[in-house]
């Protein structure tokens, strides 16, 4: 694995759509943080790594949860 020393910007395939105009969205991974923004702006998000980590985690176990819960509805 190689580590991040300085920071890397990449174009991905998700485009949304901003000021009414489909942009791509550009993701930044910095040594501590993520910078998410709309290709052709300025404007950006920023989120520390370890926030995006315990994020992920408590969106699957709260997809579990919820998913368990419409099972036990359905029986």
């Amino acid at each position: 694995m190689i580590e991040v020393t300085k920071p890397v910007a990449r174009k991905t395939d998700v485009r949304i759509r901003d000021g009414g105009k489909a942009r791509t969205l550009v993701v930044t991974i910095h040594r501590s943080y993520i910078t998410i923004r709309p290709l052709g702006t300025q404007r950006e998000e920023t989120i520390d790594i370890e926030a995006a980590w315990a994020g992920a985690i408590k969106a699957r176990v709260w997809r579990a949860k919820l998913l368990r819960s419409s099972r036990r509805k359905a029986a």
